[in-house]
């Protein structure tokens, strides 16, 4: 009977099955190394005009103007069984901390939570869990933050796991925060 109960109410009220921050999809294996490589790759990050189609479009490198709104834009990759590891250890979803510099003093912060990349999200869209299912918990995900209103200034977009550890980049062969830069006129 209570199994009855369950899949009816899942039927009838598909997000509070899935509203569970700790939802696993079922291709997570039992065990999964504890010190494994890099769990997310940013394998591309641009700073872009427009997002369409999950591209960026309008590439802007070192200045932006003021006037328009900006996206930062990253390719993010995940080995097999990333997204398991991700969850068991509480990493999403992934956010983006905009910081307006002036005279080298920090003047405002912004997080903006990459929201594709949460447990949340995913667990609600079956094409995402498909594709975990079908890659062994592995993925490839263009993700973007968005901000439309810029004072001028120096900012720096760092990529941060949920609970504010910055995710690393391999630059000229050691790790380091991922930091992206840009100059707002």
């Amino acid at each position: 009977m209570h199994q009855v109960v369950v899949a009816l109410i899942s039927v009838l009220f598909p997000a509070a099955v899935f509203s569970q921050v700790s939802y696993e999809p079922p291709v997570c294996p039992e065990s999964i190394p504890n010190d494994p490589p890099p769990a997310v790759t940013v394998d591309r990050a641009y700073f872009a005009a427009d997002v369409k189609n999950k591209q960026p479009v309008g590439y802007y490198s070192g200045r932006a103007p003021s006037e328009k709104p900006l996206f930062l834009w990253t390719r993010l990759l995940g080995w097999e069984n990333a997204y398991c590891w991700l969850i068991r250890r509480d990493k999403l979803p992934l956010q983006h901390k905009w910081r307006r510099f002036k005279f080298g003093e920090v003047q405002s912060e912004e997080l903006i939570t990459l929201d594709e990349t949460s447990p949340d999200v995913i667990a609600r869209q079956r094409s995402l869990l498909d594709e975990l299912k079908k890659k062994k918990g592995s993925f490839d995900w263009r993700v973007w933050s968005k901000k439309s209103r810029f004072l001028p200034g120096e900012y720096i977009v760092e990529i941060l796991y949920n609970g504010g550890e910055f995710v690393s980049c391999r630059v000229d062969g050691t790790e380091q925060p991922c930091r992206y830069k840009i100059s707002i006129r």
